[in-house]
């Protein structure tokens, strides 16, 4: 089960087709279509129940969203707080300027 499978079966659930889950995810009607199949097969359970026209969701597939949709909030609660880690650790150079004086310059120095 991945993460893709998850967030392709919440959409496909929550606009009841593979069509308008996969504009809502800027992905093709079949990368949806086949994700949830993948996902039915590994699971060993149905997850929705295919109309001629629209989708809808198996007592197994009311679990899996209310789930599902709990694991894509979490990852993406996760992803904005290593957002933060990675504005706040930013690596800053600071370059701190160093007057060493030539060989010749020292022997001037020492003379006065």
């Amino acid at each position: 089960m991945t993460l893709e499978q998850i967030a392709y079966f919440v959409a496909s659930a929550e606009t009841g087709s593979f069509s308008a889950a996969a504009k809502r995810l800027y992905v093709t009607h079949s990368s949806v279509s086949r994700g949830v199949s993948t996902l039915e097969r590994e699971l060993g359970v149905s997850l929705l129940v295919r109309g001629r026209k629209t989708l809808s969701c198996t007592s197994a597939g009311q679990e899996f969203l209310v789930r599902g949709r709990e694991i894509l909030k979490e990852t993406m609660a996760l992803r904005e707080t290593m957002r933060k880690f990675q504005t706040n650790r930013r690596l800053h150079i600071v370059s701190i300027g160093a007057y060493i004086p030539k060989r010749s310059e020292e022997r001037r120095v020492g003379k006065e």
